[in-house]
């Protein structure tokens, strides 16, 4: 598996170093510590609550057409070996995501979808095999081994979908890790080589050796002139046919580079970064127009991202850290070119977005804390971090999967579609999302009054009740009523966690159940508890 990424090995740095790859962490703390939970971003809307059945494709003007964007869905899968009954920690773990695009954007971008399943499962199983190798491997008493795979989406819209893949292992061959990226051109499926983005191969080495040497300096590398250096990334790295070690933003290009090629092997990965409207005429027109706003999901330490956080037409670097242990941290330090900004929020674990509106930029953390989720916004347009709020109970998050061996998120790069969940408390505890926006300051704006439920989430009718029934496809009411029978299962769909639930029974059949806040919660005049049955999870009848 490790073969399929750039690998780097570095035999100094220790496993908490080496698996604080953006989400990694996340992954492992949640298999060894009942407090953590996933953290993801999400993006664009959740068609799994409109859609009961395949619809047959509706016509659509070309204006219609033009606004769909490619959305992904991410599946996690997680596995994880104790060596002895009762240990609290695993000795074996495996963690990995698969894409997917939903089923509506996937009909607009069929071919991208058929390259994303293939893509993913190809990889998916080299995942899975390299666990089974593991377990029939001798492993040494407190061993910790692990694989992981972690995706962030770059790019996605009707040219280009790309994101960066981090891989990291431990087994009985040592550490290691890789970086690389992945291109698809949107409406072919093709997966693009670099010959399909660079028009001069021997110029493009040439602008990423200068990077090199204006970021780290000379006697960082084996080769002491820009064009020594340029001259082996032509040869022995960017060659026409790469496809593994690059990815797009809607603003440049960001390279993964091997150290081992071009620096001693210890010196673990080198990323240089290059923006479109800098090197005119270097690249494809057709694939790399400045993407104009855009958000875009950040690497975690040790990779960095650059981007134009101050529209000056320069590349600016930035590095998000956790400080402490992995899924201990008591803090979080935002890196902007040469400064630092720390910030207490002791925290299991976090994750970062950069959001581009096309005047401002701003940086949204997620964290999850045993307190629960906390959203950080921070303008970075004048170039350094300047927090602006925080909204407690929100993140770009997940429930805690508990003993599931998977999750799945949204995400997109649209930055008017940014998926916040939030705690509801109507009929039940749980958490559900909305699209939003940046308004003043960053702070996030709802796009709707209602929120969507994340996940499973089931009430069982304990009598008959009186609800108003929902066209199932818009779900707007249909000012009937309908009486749901007793014992009837009711998926939780959305809420504006105000004065009504909606739900679904059964394939085609929506209702509407208005409530009253004030505790005890009522339904039709009567105690909530009294006519509905906890929340039920995925199996009839298990109750959380």
């Amino acid at each position: 598996m490790g073969k399929s990424y750039p690998e780097n090995n570095n035999e100094d740095r220790n496993i908490a170093d080496l698996i604080l790859l953006a989400a990694v962490p996340i992954l492992i703390a949640v298999l060894t510590a009942s407090a953590a939970a996933f953290i993801f971003f999400h993006s664009g809307y959740g068609e799994f609550f409109i859609r009961m059945e395949e619809e047959p494709e509706a016509d659509e003007s070309a204006g219609e057409a033009a606004r769909v964007l490619p959305l992904v869905r991410v599946k996690q899968y997680s596995d994880a070996w104790y060596a002895e009954e009762g240990d609290t920690e695993p000795s074996v773990i495996s963690a990995y995501e698969t894409l997917e695009l939903t089923a509506e954007t996937g009909r607009k971008f069929r071919e991208l979808a058929s390259s994303l399943r293939d893509y993913s499962s190809s990889h998916a199983s080299e995942m899975r095999a390299a666990y089974i190798k593991t377990l029939e491997s001798e492993i040494p008493e407190n061993a910790l081994y692990f694989e992981t795979l972690h995706y962030s989406i770059k790019r996605a819209d009707r040219s280009i979908f790309s994101f960066s893949a981090e891989y990291a292992e431990k087994n009985q061959q040592g550490e290691s890790r890789g970086t690389g990226g992945a291109v698809f051109d949107s409406e072919t499926g093709r997966r693009l080589v670099l010959g399909d983005i660079v028009r001069d191969r021997a110029v493009f080495c040439d602008r990423i050796a200068c990077f090199l040497f204006d970021r780290f300096g000379s006697g960082e590398f084996l080769f002491q002139t820009t064009a020594r250096l340029s001259e082996a990334l032509f040869e022995k790295v960017f060659t026409d046919g790469a496809d593994n070690l690059f990815s797009l933003d809607p603003w440049g290009i960001t390279v993964y580079i091997p150290s081992g090629v071009i620096a001693p092997k210890d010196r673990g990965l080198y990323q240089a970064s290059l923006l479109f409207a800098e090197e005119q005429g270097l690249f494809s027109q057709r694939y790399t127009e400045d993407g104009g706003a855009a958000a875009l999901e950040l690497n975690g330490a040790p990779l960095v991202n650059y981007l134009d956080v101050d529209y000056d037409g320069g590349l600016d670097r930035l590095e998000i850290s956790g400080i402490g242990e992995a899924g201990a941290y008591s803090g979080i330090d935002i890196g902007l070119n040469a400064d630092s900004n720390f910030r207490e929020c002791p925290c299991t674990s976090f994750s970062s977005m950069a959001v581009r509106t096309g005047t401002e930029t701003f940086l949204y953390l997620s964290v999850l804390s045993e307190e629960g989720n906390r959203l950080l916004v921070f303008n970075l347009t004048d170039g350094e971090a300047v927090y602006t709020g925080e909204e407690e109970g929100a993140a770009f998050t997940l429930p805690n999967p508990g003993s599931r061996a998977e999750a799945e998120m949204l995400r997109g790069t649209d930055p008017g579609e940014i998926w916040m969940v939030s705690s509801m408390n109507a009929l039940g505890n749980y958490e559900a999302g909305r699209n939003c926006h940046p308004g003043k300051n960053g702070m996030l704006v709802p796009n709707t009054v209602d929120y969507m439920v994340v996940g499973d989430r089931w009430l069982s009718a304990r009598k008959k009740l009186r609800a108003e029934k929902l066209n199932p496809v818009t779900l707007e009411p249909t000012a009937e009523n309908v009486i749901v029978p007793e014992g009837a299962y009711m998926k939780l769909i959305r809420t504006d966690n105000v004065s009504y639930v909606d739900f679904r029974i059964g394939e085609s059949t929506c209702v509407r159940l208005r409530y009253g806040a004030a505790e005890p919660q009522s339904v039709n005049g009567e105690t909530a508890s009294e006519l509905l049955s906890g929340i039920i999870r995925e199996q009839e009848g298990e109750t959380l």
